[in-house]
């Protein structure tokens, strides 16, 4: 039943995007432009949203996706923040959010380079 809403509502490739996750090669996206398209289902609004992609081995490429994301998701989606992303094997350019593949700390804790904010990683205790 979920999967027959998503279809109706316009959230195709929910299955593809979850495939990529799961067996993409996982990597880092800088948020370059993020705008809401005005769409919501529930809980999640869809965006258009710029990304510089870093992958390990290959150069910073830029990709232009269309996301359904959560609230708390789209808080974190501002302009020279790091996301988590994953890569289709077969066609790197297709690029999804991994938000499960993270927690905020540990990009945070990668520094400027990886797209933190550098300098001492904060105390686990605090």
């Amino acid at each position: 039943m979920e999967r027959l809403r998503r279809a109706v509502h316009g959230r195709p490739g929910d299955a593809e995007d979850d495939r990529i996750r799961r067996e993409g090669y996982p990597g880092r996206g800088t948020v370059v432009a993020v705008r809401p398209t005005g769409r919501t289902d529930r809980d999640h609004r869809e965006v258009e949203l710029t990304l510089d992609v870093y992958l390990g081995r290959s150069r910073t490429f830029r990709v232009e996706i269309r996301p359904w994301v959560t609230e708390p998701q789209l808080a974190r989606l501002q302009p020279g923040q790091a996301v988590p992303v994953a890569a289709d094997h077969d066609e790197p350019g297709h690029v999804v959010l991994a938000f499960d593949m993270d927690e905020p700390v540990s990009i945070a804790g990668l520094g400027p380079i990886a797209g933190g904010p550098g300098g001492e990683r904060p105390d686990p205790d605090s």
